[in-house]
């Protein structure tokens, strides 16, 4: 975060969401799918336009999706997995020029939700996550040039409800439960040269449901609900270069089941460069 201080836009979403997905693309701000107040399952996505600071909706997606993964490749917008009509291995993506989705190949190792997704080398990383029954440590790669999911080297720990993201050529796996019920801080970092996992440094506290951004040269960990399952407010920074974890300024509010993003430096407002939604 520029300036080590978080903000609230005075623009909300026309529908509250949870265990939504968030990404950023061209200027705006998406929040896809999810829950509404009301527990309703959503298809529904919106945008946020970073320059007028309003919220509009775009076309809906084929069909509802919580728990799920999004992600931007070239322009466009993946949503994978998640649960609606069961468990989901289904992906589709959108076009925001002819503002349509379009269902491309699904995953192979079935249908999974609350898992972690990023993109590396243009290719989409899905890993962890559960389809109702014990967590997983499954990881898969997506290749949309290709149209192609294929399996690459498993996580040491299984992780549900787990979070990260991609820096320096690395993905990070942060937190989650395992197959014991435990709630982690444990954090693992994924090689894609080497296709090999490690452990880094834990985060300070355990997190579920919580967000995992990369910001500059930092990870980012914030929000979730802890091993009592209080939701927490908390962020902290991880120096992977130092394989060191510290906490940083926590957001206003406690937040868990949120989406959360980074805005490119020429579309962030000038007091902030990243925002949770």
């Amino acid at each position: 975060m520029a300036s080590g201080s978080w903000s609230t836009l005075a623009s909300k979403m026309s529908v509250g969401r949870r265990r939504h997905g968030v990404c950023y693309l061209d200027g705006y701000v998406y929040a896809v799918g999810g829950t509404d107040e009301n527990h309703r399952y959503l298809a529904s996505v919106e945008r946020y336009n970073i320059a007028t600071g309003e919220w509009s909706g775009v076309a809906d997606m084929s069909g509802v999706r919580r728990g799920h993964g999004v992600a931007v490749v070239d322009g466009c917008i993946y949503a994978v997995g998640g649960y609606g009509n069961g468990y989901l291995s289904t992906v589709e993506r959108y076009d925001p020029v002819q503002n349509t989705w379009t269902r491309v190949a699904s995953m192979k190792g079935g249908g999974r939700a609350y898992f972690g997704m990023c993109v590396v080398n243009g290719c989409i990383f899905v890993y962890g996550g559960h389809s109702g029954g014990s967590p997983k440590n499954l990881v898969e790669k997506y290749d949309p040039a290709a149209d192609t999911w294929s399996e690459v080297a498993s996580m040491t720990t299984k992780r549900e409800y787990v979070s990260g993201a991609a820096l320096g050529g690395f993905i990070y796996a942060c937190g989650g439960k395992n197959e014991k019920g435990q709630r982690l801080s444990s954090v693992e970092r994924y090689d894609v040269a080497a296709d090999k996992w490690v452990e880094v440094a834990p985060m300070h506290v355990t997190r579920r449901y919580h967000n995992v951004v990369a910001s500059g040269e930092y990870l980012f960990a914030m929000g979730g609900q802890d091993k009592s399952n209080s939701s927490l407010s908390s962020v902290e920074r991880y120096d992977p270069v130092a394989n060191v974890w510290e906490e940083v300024e926590p957001m206003s509010v406690v937040k868990s089941c949120a989406g959360a993003c980074v805005l490119l430096p020429e579309a962030a407002p000038p007091s902030d460069v990243e925002r949770s939604a």
